[in-house]
This record gives structure tokens, sequence and C-alpha cells, in this order.
């Protein structure tokens, strides 16, 4: 099960694809979130990019869609629904 701050950034992304569907920056934030960038299945302490978890991209995209790391997000009904561009 991933963790619930990695939920709630990848419904941000995909809330902001949504949103913007000319969204460069959220159309590859998608692409990396949903397969290079996510916790290894063989070490959680690894992202499948191969860097310690949570890596520096990951960092990046969190702060970028306001999402904080380690944070609860089981109480959020659902992802934030007006997200500014980078």
């Amino acid at each position: 099960m991933p963790h619930d701050w990695l939920l709630e950034l990848r419904g941000r992304i995909n809330t902001q694809m949504a949103l913007c569907p000319a969204d460069d920056r959220a159309l590859i934030d998608h692409h990396l979130i949903s397969a290079n960038h996510s916790p290894c299945a063989d070490s959680h302490e690894r992202c499948f990019c191969a860097r310690l978890w949570p890596c520096a991209w990951a960092r990046e995209a969190a702060a970028r869609y306001g999402v904080a790391i380690g944070a609860v997000y089981a109480n959020v009904p659902e992802p934030a629904s007006v997200l500014t561009a980078s």
C-alpha cells in the first residue's frame, strides 16, 4: 500500500492534468510518479530510480503540489481542486 502522502500527490497530479490538459509538467509528473519514482517493491527504502526514497524528484514534486512528505492524508476526502502550474 503506497504512503498516504504519495496517494495524495498522485491525486493532485491527476487533478492538475484534468484541470489543465495542456500542462506538460503535470503530464511528465504523471508518468514519473506512475512508474519511475515510486517506492521499490523489493526495498521500501529505495525508489525505482535506485536512489534513497523519497528521491529528489519525489521531494520536488511534493513541494510543487503542496504535499507534505510523510503526512497522513487519510482524512482528506479528495485532492485539492485548485492547483497552480509551476
